[in-house]
């Protein structure tokens, strides 16, 4: 059957207030009537914030926790709608851990499976969706396994074009692919492996967030 999707990102909910829970408010209101009915809401990265406001210093890892717990349920009871979320540079502050700690949890219990890693698909009606790990935030450091992910990404999208029904292959991460505007806001590990990828194998889209200048409709 026909479906919709939401695509929500860099929302950056923040302790104390949570103010942003405004903002999600709005947007789960405005899209209850759309037709075909949403199905689920994909979600960027930068979920949270994870840095206080005076000095941008980061949140420790129960501080972190808060924040990603509070914006899971709350997305999660606003929309009423299952939640897929892509990994932003925010939410790995703290060393990551209460991401992995949070969010995959919650992750696995939307998939059905258990989570070990930031990336994964999943099939819903004639369309596959695929969410990256972005990587580092510095490209002098990497602490993922670029190649692992690009191997993963790679077969995921060759099984999804050899299986019968599937029409459509999205995919989502929390970098774009090519930064507009905002130079230096880009990991060329991660692009660079992402892109020998589609080059030959493309996709129906490529949604991102990062940059705050990208628009809504």
């Amino acid at each position: 059957e026909p479906f919709s999707f939401v695509v929500l990102g860099d929302m950056h909910y923040a302790r104390p207030d949570f103010e942003v829970r405004r903002v999600a408010a709005a947007i789960a209101d405005a899209v209850k009537g759309v037709q075909p009915a949403v199905a689920f809401v994909c979600q960027t990265g930068d979920l949270v914030h994870g840095e206080r406001p005076e000095g941008g210093k980061q949140l420790d890892k129960e501080e972190m926790k808060e924040e990603l717990s509070f914006a899971t349920k709350d997305l999660t009871e606003q929309f009423r709608l299952p939640l897929f979320i892509a990994v932003g540079n925010h939410d790995k502050n703290a060393g990551a851990t209460p991401f992995d700690e949070v969010v995959l949890p919650l992750l696995s219990r939307e998939l059905g499976t258990p989570l070990s890693q930031r990336y994964y698909a999943f099939r819903h009606g004639n369309s596959c969706f695929i969410f990256l790990d972005y990587g580092d935030y510095s490209e002098t450091r990497p602490s993922m396994d670029y190649v692992a992910q690009q191997r993963f990404l790679a077969e995921t999208i060759a099984q999804a074009r050899a299986t019968t029904g599937i029409e459509h292959v999205f995919l989502f991460a929390h970098y774009p692919l090519w930064v507009v505007i905002r130079p230096g806001f880009s990991n060329r590990r991660f692009t660079d492996s992402v892109l020998a990828v589609l080059k030959r194998a493309p996709v129906d889209a490529f949604f991102c967030g990062h940059t705050h200048n990208t628009g809504a409709w």
